[in-house]
């Protein structure tokens, strides 16, 4: 699964989650963070967690107009895995 099929894949479920959301509906949203989540953690155990230092380039990447992709391709990461990293920073 590649970069621009999973951005194909996320959007159809947001529209989904806001389909629901505008129903008043937010238990499919929070089912949805749950396995998130947890698919992302175990995922994340076969990898090692990415360095303040990669992220700090990383950000800085983005701020200056790079894709996000392409910045964290730069640092051998995957958008899983900045997401792993904000959710430990922020614990």
């Amino acid at each position: 699964l590649d970069e621009l099929a999973w951005l194909e894949i996320e959007q159809t479920w947001l529209l989904r989650l806001a389909t629901a959301a505008l129903q008043r509906d937010l238990s499919l949203q929070d089912e949805h963070d749950r396995a998130f989540t947890a698919r992302q953690d175990e995922l994340g155990r076969e990898r090692p967690m990415a360095t303040a230092e990669q992220m700090d380039r990383v950000s800085r990447a983005i701020e200056e107009g790079t894709a996000p992709a392409v910045a964290l391709a730069r640092e051998g990461l995957r958008l899983a895995d900045w997401a792993r990293y904000q959710r430990r920073a922020g614990e």
